[in-house]
């Protein structure tokens, strides 16, 4: 490869690392909890440019938005791909650089409630074989009070009997996000990161925070 005229590999890398920070921190990822961790924040940085123009994605529904979210990551520098059939059509894919060693899969659904929620990560689960360290279930919620919607789901996830088994629930250091342990078919444990995304504009589409029946 040749540099710019003048330009060291240190200031290249350097250059990269400034203007390019996801895609550094994936390229730069040597653990598969390391590349999670670098997806995960590309995500949302994603999540924030999809949020800075909520009011021009007020009507847009689960193919558009995840369409978007594909493009941001892939102009972000990872290599990602919408809708790839993985065990059936996934909304995301966001995989290494280096072919077949680690990948996040991703399932999107409009926030009509935490029963939708789960229906995603249903899907999710579906797609993964298990022997994926953790995939992410996207919530896109146009209704108000985005952080008690995310607090109303983990407590869904966290009640017996519900969906489907969980382990536990943990913190996550991202916004409007939590860490469901959920055991997979396999018999694998496989971590689900629940994130929310605020697409709610006052006085528009979901102006109210009530649930939505099934």
């Amino acid at each position: 490869m040749k540099l710019p005229n003048g330009m060291t590999a240190e200031e290249y890398i350097g250059l990269v690392k400034n203007h390019m920070p996801d895609f550094h921190r994936v390229a730069c990822a040597e653990t598969e909890e390391d590349f999670c961790g670098a997806v995960e924040v590309a995500v949302r940085h994603c999540l924030q440019k999809l949020e800075d123009r909520r009011k021009l994605l007020a009507t847009a529904g689960e193919v558009a938005l995840s369409t978007d979210l594909a493009d941001l990551l892939t102009r972000g520098g990872l290599p990602t791909t919408a809708e790839p059939n993985v065990n059936g059509h996934v909304d995301l894919v966001v995989s290494h650089f280096e072919a077949d060693r680690y990948r996040m899969l991703g399932e999107c659904k409009l926030d009509r409630g935490p029963k939708y929620h789960c229906d995603g990560t249903k899907q999710v689960l579906g797609y993964c074989s298990g022997a994926e360290r953790r995939a992410l279930c996207i919530g896109f919620c146009n209704k108000p009070n985005v952080d008690g919607r995310i607090k109303r789901t983990r407590q869904h996830f966290a009640e017996r009997g519900n969906c489907h088994d969980v382990e536990l629930t943990r913190d996550h250091n991202l916004p409007w996000s939590f860490l469901g342990i959920h055991r997979h078919s396999s018999g694998s444990l496989v971590e689900v990161l629940h994130m929310a995304c605020n697409l709610h504009v006052p006085g528009g589409k979901g102006s109210t925070d009530e649930e939505e029946k099934p």
